[in-house]
């Protein structure tokens, strides 16, 4: 008889931790599912010189900056590139916004991409 001890320990220890992982990963995949849901990307820029400006540069408070909504499928400019293909003025009610869904580097404004919005509203 072997006086080797059992790795009993380690089998639970790896299932718990699965346990734990999946739920966590079955969690994240829900709020990713929320935030695929808009029809706009939402981008900082300044309206009088019409380029686009970091989306945290306090775009609600600014006189002269202000959201830059891009529809779906169109190109969002890079940070300090003239703003095109969307609007400052807000989309209808009945529309979903994704505020900070760009990157800074500019591309395609997509439903895709987990966690790249900091805010969905409407829709």
């Amino acid at each position: 008889m072997s006086n080797q001890p059992t790795r009993r320990r380690s089998v639970s220890v790896t299932i718990g931790v699965a346990a734990v992982l999946a739920a966590t990963l079955s969690g994240c995949s829900a709020d990713a599912a929320d935030q695929e849901e808009y029809d706009y990307g939402a981008v900082c820029a300044d309206q009088q010189t019409q380029l686009r400006v970091g989306d945290d540069d306090d775009c609600d408070e600014s006189a002269t900056y202000a959201w830059y909504y891009i529809p779906v499928g169109s190109r969002a400019p890079a940070i300090g590139e003239r703003v095109s293909g969307g609007s400052f003025e807000p989309p209808s009610s009945g529309e979903a916004v994704c505020w900070g869904g760009a990157p800074s580097e500019g591309g395609e404004v997509s439903r895709g991409g987990f966690g790249s919005c900091s805010q969905v509203v409407g829709g």
